[in-house]
């Protein structure tokens, strides 16, 4: 588990070396110290955050690869603030909000409009699953 990839989701605000500390590397680390002030995370917590990573992680790449399939390298660029908008707010996870971003950018086209909506297909997509029942209890 990368560790403070972890607390950063949970804490955004924490800052690594003077809220807290980590030993290991990337996805191999461990929680050495505290000093936040909210209260230190529990394994609990840390493994079900880090499966929120992972989940974030996979997103943002299957994002960056239909970006690169759907627009081209023009479009990109032209488009580089609506997509480094929108990656801050996948990596915030806050998907909601970048979804808001695709869907309020102004139209330019209707080939890019196109385009735009097989990108908020894939987050609708996501929110299938993510509304999908699971043999869990609610609790």
């Amino acid at each position: 588990m990368n560790t403070a990839a972890c607390i950063r989701l949970l804490h955004p605000t924490a800052v690594m070396g003077r809220d807290f500390t980590v030993t290991g590397v990337n996805d191999d680390s461990t929680l050495t110290t505290w000093t936040f002030a909210q209260p230190r995370p529990t394994p609990q917590q840390l493994a079900a955050a880090w499966v929120d990573v992972q989940a974030i992680r996979a997103f943002r790449a299957s994002l960056a690869t239909l970006w690169k399939g759907t627009f081209t390298v023009g479009e990109r660029a032209f488009l580089a603030s609506l997509y480094e908008a929108v990656s801050a707010a996948v990596i915030a996870n806050d998907l909601a909000l970048a979804e808001e971003i695709i869907t309020t950018a102004p139209s330019i086209s209707v080939e890019l409009d196109a385009k735009r909506a097989t990108i908020l297909q894939h987050f609708a997509q996501l929110t299938q699953l993510d509304n999908e029942p699971t043999d869990e209890e609610p609790e």
